[in-house]
Parts: structure tokens; C-alpha cells; sequence
């Protein structure tokens, strides 16, 4: 039989820790991979092929990076993206070493090496389905130069692997990217429950759902989502607020618009994102039909006036503003030589559109009934041919759950009157966290002399990626800085007693929390009995708030069955007893600042502070060596 020239096979079975290890800030998923690749192998046509499928650039590797570390990479990022692809946010992070074969690896052809891999998991099945497609359609490319044996079976299994994904997706697309941002910013991420996460750790440690924070009031959230009563109470406190007519039938809804002047607006009172809106109708078949479309969707139907200018999107945070847009309807830009509908297919071709589809489960732009309508008011249809730069809105509304553009708008082009408005807005009805929907001409210039709208105050606010930063920005701010609380390690064989001086001096005003297979302590306080393990007890310490510095025991046998319950410590105190555990250390060491010998060791001062902040395994042997010193 000849030899291969080309291999890579990842194992079949993984093992999935509950906590993080080798620096990844998710809990880890532990495998091997035997891969020989010819040094002139070409990544240029594997990375094209896999383009098709993955729309996340491969990352920068230095020129000199060995081919089967190149080809590894590649295998764990594809799987990571085509996670991040279907809304489950895979941390891009992961750990590639090489390694002495093991039986585990099955025969080795000639030439070829053995890695240990370890990749970040939200969910272990949602992780293995992804690797696993990632790692066959890799082999399939060595061996024949294509991701699969025919095209049809390549998507079949593009397809397939979608299917098993979807279960695991995040269902809002605020939650997804609140956790992207996270692990960009190393901020930790728990989940509370499905939907529900935890960021940070200890004190400054807040909940959110979506983008509705912990500390969002109950009775306000459920006054901003009826339409009526947030616009009464915005009135009363002298503001700028629709006015409607509430209507439960057909009829009762063009009465509504007769009596308020066309064009009107109608519109659910109870939801959110634009849905079931319609906007700017001017006939009373217009209105028939809008009230039956929104009567499917919900019983309370509103009918409004229609208020002309731009819809702009201001969101507030704790008494400031964090994000400014204006959204403008969904439509085509004209080149001079293309038609509506050719302009139309072309910009359901582009990345951004497919990015939406993904985010909203639908095409945003569609020639349908709305669009034709707005057409044909202008004189036109699907085969006119629009001027260049001219822009043809398809859409009546701006949100862009329907096809509208979020333009990002610079805080020193707002006028300070439409500022103060949007605050005013979210401070009478009690939010600290906010999306105020204005409609006024030209935000440059003060609503007081051109008049404005609030239309809307949501309370849990859409943003946009028109600034990529948002994200990020309302973490820093909800959370401050840090996000986490100071966590030190103590590492030893044996289960120490509960160290109740340290306890018991702690600082006035603070909470010093202390976890180990014995229980957890608050300030000397019991908290909790024995528990199973020290990653347990230590899991449970750091999710409660009101801490602001935490102690933890673990034996190496817990980080080697479970990983660490952090992602990481400012110190880690080692026993000499385990300083031969490599394994465990090596899994330890890239999650800790600092690491010092507990024990008087000759040659080292007790307290001496080794600096790790990024610590490679290739010096892991140096720094036990020296630790040992007799």
C-alpha cells in the first residue's frame, strides 16, 4: 500500500472539561490529531474551497509557522466559526502542542506527528458536530483536492452539520454579540440560565438578558412595551409623544385614520422591532390591510399620526448616551445602468446581507407587494433603471429587522435639546437602560424649534454594529473596571483546614470569600457544607456577587478531571508536593499571573514571585526546575 502523502486525523472521542485550561477563556474540549503534510503543500486552494462555507478570515500565522500547526489552526478556527456562523459563540482561542504519539493515535505513517489539541465549547455536542465536520471536509480535501467527493454531497453536509446545530443557537442576536464582546475584552461569561448570562465575577458581576440588565425595573420594562401608556406617561411629564387611537376591527381602524388625518401609522401596542408596523398610509385600503397583518399578530392595535422626518435611535445607559443612529429604510442606490430589481439581487448578494439572513432568518429585501406599492407611487417598477447615486426606499419603515440601514451618527452632531430629550425619555419612565426612538428632521438642530416625535422607548433595545465597539462599551460601563475581583489559588495535594484567621482579617468592608472540598466561607461565615470537589465548591464561590476577592483550594487531580473554575488568577500558591504534576501545571500556568513557592525551598526566598503572563509549555520544565532547588 502506498504511503499517504497527505493526513490529518483528529480523534474520534474527546473529553470535555467543565472549566477552562491551557489559557482558553471557555471551558475546554481535549483531543489529539496525527497530521503529515508535504512541506510544499499550497493553503491557498483549501482556504478558497472553505471560503465557500466560512466567511471568517483565516487567522495571521508568522511565515515560518510549521505546515501541520498551519493545518491545525485552520481546522479548529473553521470549527469555531462555523459555530459563531449559526449564533453560538465559540471563543475564537485555541491550544495546539505537539506531542509523543500514544496509542490512542492508531499506527503512524512515516513522517508523521502527533499534536494534543484543546478547543473552547458553549456546548460540548454543538463543539464535536463542528469539529467533526471541520476535520472530514480538511481529509477529504488532501485526499481527493475537494471538500467532498461531489458538490452535491458537500453541501448536503454543510447542511447537515446547520441541522445539528440549530438546537444550541442563541436567540437573541443582542445576547450573541454581548458574548463575543466579552471574550474579546476577557471579561468571564457564566450561564445562569438559557438566555441568561452572567458577566464578570464577584462584585461588579451583572446579569443580562438579552440586552434587559439586572438592574433594569420590572414595572418599567412592562410599561415601555404598551405603546399607550409609555406615550401617556411621556405626555404627562410634557414630552413629545404620539398620540393614538386604539381599534379591534377593520372598520374602527380607517375611522381612526379619518379622524386623525391621513397618513397614519398602524401599529401593535405590544411589540417590539417594527413588527407588524406599517408606516406612512395614505389610503383606507392601505389601512385595511396594514390592520389585518398587525391583527395577526397580536389583539392591540393602535392607529397614529403619521409624523414626517428620520427615525433616530438613541441609546441610553446609567444617565448617558452610548450609541447614536439613524436608520433609514431598506432599498437600492442606482448606478446609472441597473434596474430596481437587478440592484435589489445584487444587494441580497453581499456580505452583509447574508450576515442579516443569518441574524434574522429571512431575506431583508424582497420586490414584494410593499415594495411595489412604494414603486408605484414613484412611477415606477421593477424594471426601471434608477439614476446613479440615487437612492429607491423599498420599505414604508426603517427598523432593520425589515431591510433598514443603521448610519451611525457622532455625539458632537447632536444638538444638546435632542440629547437631553432622549434622557429625559428614558429617566420619566425609570429605565437605565434604554433605546428612544425620535423622529424629527435633522438632529443637528434643536426639536424645540423643528418639532419631534418620540415614537417609541424600548427597554430592550436593539443596537447596532454600525459602531463595532457598542458591545464592549455598555460592558465597560454596566460592569466597570474590572469587570472580575482578585481570585488567588492555593494548589496542594491535601485539603487544608479552613484558614480561619485570614478569614476573620479581612479588611473592613470587605468580603473575602474562601472555597475548598470542605465548604465554602464568607468572611469566616458558613456558607455552604463539604462539597463533592474543590472545582465545585470553588464554581459556587465565584458566582456569588457580593465578594470582592476570593480564595480558592484545588488539587492538581481537580484541574485534571474538571480544569479550573476561572479563567483567571492573580496568584497561584504551589506546594512543592505538586510541582511534578506537569500535566496539571501546564493547564494552570497560562491562566495565572503569578505563581509562588509556599514552602521554604533552599536557594529561593519563600515569597519569590515568578511573572507568567504568558508562559509557553516549553518553559514549564525551567520554572519546575527551579522551583525544586534543594
Amino acid at each position: 500500500m502506498a504511503t499517504p502523502t497527505a493526513i490529518c486525523r483528529l480523534s474520534r472521542s474527546w473529553t470535555a472539561l467543565k472549566g477552562c485550561a491551557f489559557g482558553l477563556s471557555q471551558p475546554a474540549i481535549l483531543g489529539r490529531a496525527t497530521v503529515l503534510l508535504p512541506r510544499e503543500f499550497d493553503f491557498g486552494a483549501l482556504d478558497g474551497a472553505m471560503a465557500r462555507h466560512i466567511d471568517e478570515p483565516v487567522p495571521f500565522l508568522p511565515a515560518d509557522t510549521a505546515h501541520e500547526f498551519a493545518l491545525l489552526s485552520r481546522v479548529l478556527h473553521w470549527s469555531g466559526a462555523l459555530q459563531r456562523k449559526h449564533r453560538i459563540a465559540a471563543s475564537h482561542r485555541f491550544h495546539i502542542a505537539l506531542d509523543d504519539p500514544s496509542p490512542a493515535d492508531g499506527p503512524m505513517a512515516a513522517g508523521a506527528l502527533a499534536f494534543r489539541l484543546a478547543a473552547p465549547y458553549v456546548e460540548r455536542d454543538a463543539a464535536s458536530v463542528a469539529l467533526n465536520w471541520a476535520s472530514k471536509a480538511v481529509s477529504c480535501f488532501l485526499e481527493h483536492g475537494k471538500l467532498s467527493p461531489d458538490d452535491g454531497q458537500e453541501q448536503r453536509s454543510v447542511d447537515e452539520a446547520a441541522r445539528l446545530l440549530e438546537p444550541f443557537r442563541e436567540d437573541g442576536i443582542n445576547t450573541y454579540r454581548f458574548l463575543c464582546a466579552a471574550d474579546g475584552a476577557g471579561i468571564p461569561v457564566t450561564r445562569v440560565l438559557q438566555g441568561l448570562y452572567s458577566f464578570g465575577v464577584g462584585r461588579p458581576s451583572r446579569w443580562l438578558f438579552s440586552s434587559m440588565l439586572d438592574s433594569t425595573s420590572a414595572i418599567a420594562a412592562q410599561v415601555a412595551r404598551d405603546k399607550v401608556a409609555t406615550a401617556n406617561i411621556l405626555r404627562r411629564a410634557g414630552l413629545p409623544a404620539a398620540r393614538h387611537i386604539r381599534v379591534a376591527l377593520a372598520a374602527q381602524a380607517v375611522e381612526a385614520a379619518r379622524t386623525l388625518g391621513f397618513p397614519v401609522v398602524v401599529k401593535p401596542a405590544d411589540l417590539d422591532q417594527g413588527a407588524g408596523v406599517a408606516a406612512g398610509l395614505t389610503d383606507e385600503a392601505a389601512v385595511r390591510a396594514a390592520f389585518d397583518h398587525a391583527r395577526g399578530l397580536s389583539e392591540a392595535i393602535l392607529v397614529e399620526k403619521h409624523f414626517d422626518g428620520v427615525d433616530y435611535r438613541v441609546v441610553v445607559l446609567d444617565r448617558q448616551i452610548v450609541q447614536i443612529f439613524s436608520k433609514r429604510p431598506g432599498g437600492v442606490r442606482g448606478d446609472g445602468s441597473s434596474t430596481v430589481a437587478q440592484l435589489v439581487q445584487a444587494g441580497g448578494d453581499s456580505q452583509e446581507a447574508r450576515r442579516r439572513r443569518r441574524d434574522f432568518r429571512k431575506r431583508m429585501l424582497e420586490l414584494d407587494a410593499e415594495a411595489l406599492d412604494i414603486l408605484a407611487g414613484r412611477g415606477m417598477g421593477p424594471d426601471s433603471v434608477v439614476p446613479d447615486g440615487e437612492f429607491v426606499a423599498l420599505r414604508r419603515r426603517s427598523n432593520v429587522s425589515t431591510g433598514g440601514e443603521p448610519v451611525p451618527v457622532a455625539a458632537a452632531a447632536v444638538h444638546p435639546d435632542n440629547a437631553t430629550l432622549a434622557l429625559h425619555a428614558a429617566a420619566t419612565l425609570r429605565l437605565d437602560f434604554a433605546g428612544v426612538d425620535l423622529i424629527m428632521a435633522d438632529i443637528s438642530r434643536s426639536w424645540l424649534d423643528t418639532g419631534a416625535l418620540i415614537c417609541e422607548v424600548n427597554a430592550m433595545p436593539q443596537l447596532s454594529i454600525s459602531s463595532p465597539s457598542i458591545y464592549r462599551d455598555v460592558l465597560r460601563i454596566a460592569l466597570g473596571d474590572p469587570a472580575t475581583i482578585p481570585v488567588w489559588l492555593h494548589l496542594s495535594d491535601t485539603v487544608p483546614p479552613f484558614p480561619d484567621r485570614l478569614l476573620s482579617g479581612a479588611p473592613g468592608g470587605i468580603t473575602l470569600g474562601y472555597a475548598s472540598a470542605r465548604g465554602i466561607r464568607l468572611n469566616g461565615a458558613a456558607l455552604s457544607g463539604p462539597q463533592p470537589d474543590g472545582f465545585t465548591a470553588a464554581r459556587a464561590l465565584l458566582r456569588q456577587q457580593p465578594i470582592d476577592a476570593a480564595i480558592v483550594h484545588l488539587t492538581p487531580d481537580d484541574i485534571l478531571r474538571d480544569g479550573l473554575p476561572f479563567n483567571r488568577c492573580a496568584r497561584a500558591i504551589v506546594e512543592t508536593s505538586c510541582l511534578g504534576r506537569r500535566e496539571a501545571l501546564s493547564r494552570l500556568l497560562p491562566h495565572t499571573d503569578e505563581i509562588v513557592a509556599e514552602t521554604n525551598i533552599d536557594g529561593v526566598p519563600p515569597d519569590t514571585v515568578m511573572t507568567l503572563r504568558t508562559a509557553p509549555e516549553s518553559a514549564l520544565g525551567d520554572i519546575v526546575t527551579m522551583m525544586q532547588l534543594r
